[in-house]
């Protein structure tokens, strides 16, 4: 009975492999791309639509109007009780601003500012679903492209064990920090009120302590917002999981269907919370909590079904048996995932230096508007660009998949193919996504969903979107470069592709821009940092990467790289078991 029964658990898994393997291997290597790039890019849209539905309900229904004319969140919110027990309405500030001449805020701005300052933070999460799910899928691809049972069977309960730990360990560090972070983003560099107001005058005095309030209210939104996504991320992390894996295998249909779904289940939650509770920006937090647990349920279910039809790889019961968790994989899953949180993480970072200096440098370049003006404008513009950064990000988790099984059968003239294909995909889809945000949808979002007032504003709100916008064009082409190092195990590559954006070229960029835009007293010029970083990035990129893709074997064997070093030590390390076995 053993016998046979290891005899038909042979079968089905060959059976399997072999299933799995037709999938790959059409000749049509451009057909089956596209097969793998387009679920991709619908489900890293869904993704991101998470997000920016959020951040839409948040403008639309949090404030009071007549969507929610019951909310607590109108300008009277701004009133306060100072330490000398002196209290303060709105209604001062709006006069004394009138006297300065000086714009004033109001509730709207508070909420898109929030918005604005937590979105590093939010980049920051994505980039941690990331961080073990990206590595242990192109481990467990190129497990399946070699058809190594015993290997498929140790990433994948690796990288289960490791994706658990490392997820719950990141999500207490985010949470720990993120109220400093949001801080510091509200205040700028400065950390002080307009340098021009005269705090002696009444006026001056009052338009400063409301602008204080302003950024406590600020920061205390964002923080709320932020501590729930961050706090239940892990979350997540096993959607991605599962995302990849089934997409490792060659399945496309259900893992497409489902992000779509929740996000419909998230709007409507998003609306429930948001207009029936006083919760405020958190509500839509827990909307995105809810969507996000329905969506892990349904991968759940759906692997259950194939495991009970004999159909995945990914059993549960392979996860905690004795033997299968394997410290080398462990190694190669998290250094390969890095170079993918590395390059969210710098993203990040860089984005939270920018937003942080856009206080400083409207203070010293437009005195006359609140420091937090354009921060608010970024509260209506990143949520647009954001939506179109992580669908750009999709073209490469889809081609990922393809690429890692083929370089687990050393097919090197197909990995060079696909080099070329993906920025040939991505400039189409980026540059008719740019189109429609930028001039075609532009006005409606901002308008309409983002509640963009006064023709001033909205001449400012459109151009800085278009500028922000033209970073994604460039991010897509250059991404073909992460891809190639990724898939094909060269770590310490990987990370140079990934930080080039967000270390290498931001730093002299930032820096230029900066002095120029104080030096021209034009704002604009720091505006294009991002644009400006993205193209160098694209060119460094295609510099370090041709020369892999056309000698990629040459390259190998000459050229010391941390991710071949372990590739060749767990050659080394597994052949000695194989032949005891002989």
């Amino acid at each position: 009975m053993p016998l046979n029964t290891n005899n038909e658990k042979l079968t089905s898994k060959n059976v399997l492999n072999d299933r799995i393997t037709k999938r790959f291997n059409d000749r049509r290597l451009f057909i089956i791309l596209l097969r793998f790039i387009i679920p991709s890019i619908l489900v890293s849209f869904f993704a991101a639509l998470y997000i920016f539905v959020d951040q839409i309900m948040i403008v639309k229904f949090v404030t009071r109007s007549d969507l929610n004319p019951d909310s607590i969140f109108d300008n009277d919110y701004f009133n306060f009780v100072d330490s000398n027990g002196q209290s303060w309405i709105y209604q001062d500030y709006l006069t004394a601003s009138n006297n300065l001449k000086i714009p004033p805020f109001n509730i709207n701005d508070l909420i898109r500012a929030a918005i604005s300052i937590s979105a590093p933070i939010t980049v920051i999460i994505n980039a941690l679903t990331l961080l073990i799910t990206m590595g242990l899928a192109n481990q467990f691809s190129k497990a399946l492209g070699r058809g190594d049972e015993e290997k498929i069977k140790e990433v994948w309960a690796t990288g289960f064990i490791t994706n658990v730990i490392v997820s719950i360990a990141t999500s207490m560090i985010i949470v720990g920090v993120a109220k400093t972070w949001l801080t510091s983003s509200a205040n700028g560099t400065m950390n002080r009120p307009l340098e021009s107001l005269d705090t002696i005058s009444r006026d001056g005095y009052i338009v400063s302590i409301f602008f204080a309030r302003f950024r406590e209210l600020q920061v205390q939104n964002a923080s709320s917002y932020v501590y729930i996504l961050a706090g239940l991320f892990t979350i997540q992390t096993f959607n991605q999981m599962y995302f990849l894996l089934n997409q490792s295998e060659g399945r496309q249909l259900f893992i497409s269907i489902i992000p779509p779904l929740a996000n419909l289940i998230n709007i409507l939650f998003d609306y429930l919370l948001i207009r029936y509770t006083s919760a405020g920006i958190a509500a839509a937090a827990y909307a995105t909590v809810i969507g996000w647990s329905l969506s892990c349920l349904a991968y759940v279910i759906y692997n259950i079904v194939l495991i009970k039809k004999k159909a995945t790889h990914l059993e549960y019961r392979e996860i905690f048996r004795k033997g299968h968790f394997n410290w080398n994989y462990l190694y190669l899953i998290i250094l390969i995932g890095l170079a993918s949180f590395f390059r969210n993480a710098a993203l990040s970072v860089s984005n939270g230096i920018f937003q942080t200096n856009l206080v400083t440098i409207t203070e010293k370049i437009q005195p006359n508007l609140p420091p937090n003006y354009y921060q608010s404008i970024f509260g209506s513009v990143t949520p647009i660009s954001n939506l179109m950064l992580q669908s750009v990000w999709g073209l490469i988790h889809g081609s990922r998949s393809l690429c890692g099984f083929k370089f687990g059968q050393r097919n090197f003239k197909d990995i060079t193919k696909i080099y070329w294909y993906v920025p040939l995909i991505a400039f189409s889809y980026s540059s008719i996504v740019y189109l429609l945000f930028g001039f075609g949808l532009n006005n409606i979002f901002l308008i309409n969903l983002f509640n963009i007032q006064g023709a001033d504003n909205l001449v400012v709100s459109n151009l800085v979107l278009r500028i922000t916008l033209v970073q994604s064009i460039f991010i897509a082409l250059s991404m073909n470069a992460q891809l190639l190092f990724q898939s094909t195990q060269r770590i310490g590559m990987a990370w140079i592709a990934s930080l080039m954006q967000g270390l290498f070229t931001f730093a002299p960029v930032f820096f230029t821009m900066y002095n120029l835009a104080i030096d021209t007293n034009n704002i604009y010029l720091y505006i294009w940092i991002q644009p400006i970083n993205a193209i160098l990035t694209c060119i460094g990129n295609w510099i370090i990467s041709i020369p892999f893709a056309h000698k990629y074997r040459e390259f190998v064997s000459k050229r010391f790289d941390i991710g071949t070093m372990l590739d060749k030590y767990l050659n080394k390390t597994k052949n000695p078991k194989v032949k005891a076995k002989q």
